[in-house]
């Protein structure tokens, strides 16, 4: 079993660091990327909190040994590449070990269902995580063999198992009510849209409202900030460009004001940004972003004690619980 010594060795830190990135202290604790690593350390050493204290918390008597649970992440190779991911599953990690459960290795869906079958197996968990969008077959197919519960803002298709989401079609339609509200009718999509809720948010908004919709002011791109700088610069370059855009998340909206402001373009003097998110750079930048706030936090905790509530036969119904997500107003509109 490891100790935060040795993740504090593998991961370059303190102990007390660790101490404190485990125990939930966040940003208080240390910079987005130094809890990364802790998070990354702890995972691949199989960091399990110490079980005397977890059975005094919990006011256990036998020595049963806890439920081993592995995240799945649906849409991204690792939680390194999506800041919202990165803390949905810093979210899952915490309430993991809050419950005395072992830390074991995230596995991505996106390296093969036959491959992560095999790699599932040799982790023996008693149940999965699954964070992000994946499709209703793998979840039914993993759902068979595993307790599973799905967690983020699309549901998974018809899948039967248990899921906690926000709805990004609510977040997106929340979104375009504050830019309509502002007066902007000329708003322009940045983001996916292939089988993506913030999408169907952005054009229902527009039809429910009486507004065209406007095939020039859809940008897709990859959900990253280097889309959001490319997607940015051309809307921009039309013959009427938009007075406003909504980004499908935090990243793209950070890349978009990067991209404006080499092009001269101040945000929102020339064009309001406004996303979905509310990841911590969100309220770091200049201007800091106006943004939909998903609770990441709770989704995470909930959707672990859902889980270990399942594998203990504590309900047999499939549970969908949907959180209410909120607009915070800073500088980008």
């Amino acid at each position: 079993m490891a100790s935060q010594k040795e993740i504090a060795k593998k991961a370059g830190v303190s102990v007390s660091t660790v101490s404190r990135v485990l125990g939930g202290m966040g940003e208080k604790a240390a910079s987005p990327e130094v809890a990364w690593k802790i998070w990354e350390a702890a995972r691949e050493l199989g960091y399990t909190p110490n079980p005397a204290a977890r059975a005094l918390r919990l006011g256990e008597t036998d020595k049963k040994d806890p439920p081993r649970l592995v995240t799945l992440l649906a849409r991204v190779t690792d939680t390194e590449s999506d800041p919202f991911f990165q803390a949905l599953a810093q979210a899952v990690d915490q309430e993991i070990l809050r419950q005395g459960c072992p830390l074991l290795p995230s596995v991505s869906l996106e390296q093969g269902m036959e491959r992560n079958f095999r790699r599932l197996e040799r982790l023996r968990p008693s149940g999965l995580v699954l964070l992000g969008r994946c499709s209703g077959e793998a979840a039914r197919r993993l759902g068979r063999r595993w307790p599973a519960i799905a967690v983020g803002l699309n549901p998974s298709g018809q899948a039967e198992i248990d899921q906690v989401l926000c709805s990004g079609r609510e977040a997106a339609q929340m979104a375009m009510e504050h830019l309509l509200g502002q007066g902007h009718t000329r708003i322009a999509y940045l983001g996916e849209c292939s089988v993506e809720n913030r999408y169907s948010g952005y054009w229902e908004t527009l039809r429910e409202k009486g507004l065209p919709f406007l095939r020039e002011l859809v940008w897709e791109t990859p959900q990253t900030a280097e889309g959001g700088e490319r997607g940015a610069v051309a809307l921009m370059a039309l013959e009427e460009p938009p007075t406003a855009i909504f980004c499908a998340n935090d990243s793209v909206a950070l890349g978009a004001v990067r991209g404006l402001r080499k092009k001269g373009l101040a945000v929102p003097a020339d064009v309001a940004i406004i996303s979905v998110d509310d990841i911590a750079p969100a309220g770091m930048v200049h201007p800091q972003l106006t943004t939909i706030h998903i609770p990441k936090d709770d989704m995470g905790r909930l959707a672990v004690k859902l889980l270990l509530d399942r594998i203990a036969g504590g309900h047999s119904e499939r549970l969908q619980l949907r959180l209410p997500c909120r607009l915070v107003v800073r500088e980008s509109v």
